[in-house]
């Protein structure tokens, strides 16, 4: 089952939940949070938890103008009157009014990133675990967050196909989610075609084939997520793949008939 959503909403996924948020609490789940086309300052204040969900945080908008982010958390939260709960607030007094820029560089920061269009390699054919190689190309991937930032439930990558890239059909085991930020693309999604571009948002659930094809002179963007993290193997099915070995064992198939039906006739 895959949706088309011209606004990010609630969604039926089973392994995270996404959405659009503007402006101090802890989870015991994994939250991200990628800041979309923010130009103003935000502070972040961020603790030490003990377990992996539980690092106390918060936000404050230190300018006068809205932030917007997108927003992902992993595994799904439970209901608000849930008992016991999984979310506590502290006081928001707790985030300071101000604060320092993160050093990037330093090795020892932890919880944050940042990404610019420098950080996105050249256009090749994609390279992740549990893809075979040949079937998406055209592609230009960073990752943002995964185990090397301390993530065990999620990924969160950028994602940009030039003119003529493309992701062929496939699926997988665990869900996705695209936020499309430029750009235009046809999206393939279990057997229906739809047009996405900026401001769309797609969710596809195990087992949801899906493609994505660039169209237009203008490379299209989009922010993925997946959850639970891919499995080192076995990630990705490709739809195009497997027919081939359907085709392949079923001409064996045929021709072991026919040997079969002339051996006994001598």
């Amino acid at each position: 089952m895959i949706f088309v959503r011209r606004h990010v909403d609630d969604f039926p996924g089973l392994h995270a939940y996404i959405y659009i948020s503007d402006p101090g609490d802890t989870f015991a789940f994994h939250q991200v949070l990628y800041f979309v086309g923010v130009r103003v300052p935000v502070n972040i204040m961020l603790g030490a938890g003990r377990h992996y969900g539980d690092a106390p945080h918060g936000f404050r908008n230190i300018s006068n103008e809205p932030v917007v982010w997108q927003d992902m958390l992993s595994p799904q939260p439970k209901p608000a009157d849930a008992n016991p709960p999984d979310t506590f607030f502290v006081s928001p007094g707790d985030v300071p009014a101000t604060a320092e820029r993160a050093d990037l560089r330093d090795p020892r920061t932890r919880f944050l990133g940042h990404f610019d269009d420098t950080h996105l390699p050249p256009a090749g054919k994609m390279q992740m675990e549990g893809d075979t190689g040949g079937n998406i190309h055209g592609i230009r991937l960073k990752m943002l967050v995964d185990h090397q930032l301390g993530s065990q439930h999620m990924t969160l990558f950028m994602v940009e196909f030039t003119p003529g890239g493309e992701g062929v059909l496939h699926d997988h085991p665990f869900e996705e989610t695209y936020y499309i930020l430029s750009g235009q693309a046809e999206a393939r999604l279990d057997g229906k075609v739809y047009p996405v571009g900026p401001g769309d948002f797609v969710w596809t659930g195990v087992g949801g084939t899906h493609g994505f094809f660039q169209v237009g002179t203008e490379p299209v963007r989009w922010i993925e997520t997946q959850a639970p993290q891919p499995p080192a193997q076995q990630g990705f099915r490709f739809t195009g793949e497997w027919q081939y070995l359907n085709e392949k064992l079923h001409s064996h198939g045929h021709d072991h008939d026919h040997d079969h039906g002339h051996d006994h006739s001598h």
